[in-house]
């Protein structure tokens, strides 16, 4: 009976200092408990803010054709997307495009199809917003001509320590023709002492109704020359 007794009292003493111990926690350790409770609050937040950034993500592009006009050439059909510019994403949304006048220029599902000389607008919704492009619709010479090779100068890259000079020429085909080959002659400066002329036999295989831009070597020079101080003429051609 003593050691039952005596077993009973230990008990009552370690549950009455386990009392004590837990009146003495500082109001802090509850502070940080009540903390820890609080934290998945934090978690809901970073799931919202997840959710924002998907709704960002999703949000279209800004879709404007390249440029107010353009021309094309009969015969010569092209996709509606190749004269169209994103911004702000890759998705792209062609809707209700027509032409003004059908009989000059129609529209073939994604395609326009250039049908006789003429001036034609299309309209269409790109990505939600209405655009609008005017398209001239010129006829190809049948027999090439100098004429029918516009070439000028779009860049001009000049490097002051080594004092060398490209040009990047334009190339746009304008008959019913592939032109094969171009010779060139490029002007630099103007008077009869300050010119510097670059000839060359270029070969270019452009097909009709096409572009295309090449950079070629010119030579070394002491300054950078200005666009306007440059001519580019086509002095012969030949064709398939």
């Amino acid at each position: 009976m003593c050691k039952r007794k005596i077993k009973t009292v230990k008990v009552l003493l370690s549950l009455l200092l386990f009392a004590a111990v837990m009146f003495q926690i500082p109001s802090d350790v509850h502070a940080q408990v009540e903390t820890m409770t609080t934290k998945p609050a934090l978690c809901s937040k970073a799931v919202s803010y997840s959710s924002a950034a998907k709704a960002s993500a999703a949000k279209k592009a800004t879709a404007t054709f390249r440029s107010s006009k353009t021309t094309l050439w009969v015969g010569h059909k092209v996709t509606m997307r190749s004269l169209i510019t994103l911004k702000g994403g890759t998705s792209l949304s062609i809707k209700s495009a027509k032409s003004s006048r059908p009989s000059v220029l129609a529209v073939s599902g994604s395609y326009l199809v250039p049908k006789k000389a003429g001036t034609a607008v299309v309209t269409a919704k790109l990505n939600g917003a209405s655009r609008r492009i005017t398209i001239t619709v010129s006829k190809l010479a049948a027999k090439p001509t100098v004429k029918n090779l516009k070439t000028s100068v779009v860049g001009i890259k000049y490097g002051p320590n080594n004092m060398k000079t490209y040009y990047t020429l334009k190339f746009t085909n304008t008959s019913a023709k592939t032109i094969t080959t171009a010779k060139i002659r490029i002007t630099t400066g103007f008077g009869i002492y300050d010119q510097m002329y670059w000839t060359r036999n270029l070969t270019l295989n452009l097909k009709p109704g096409k572009s295309m831009t090449k950079t070629y070597f010119i030579q070394n020079m002491v300054q950078a020359p200005e666009k306007s101080d440059i001519s580019v003429k086509c002095l012969k051609l030949s064709w398939k």
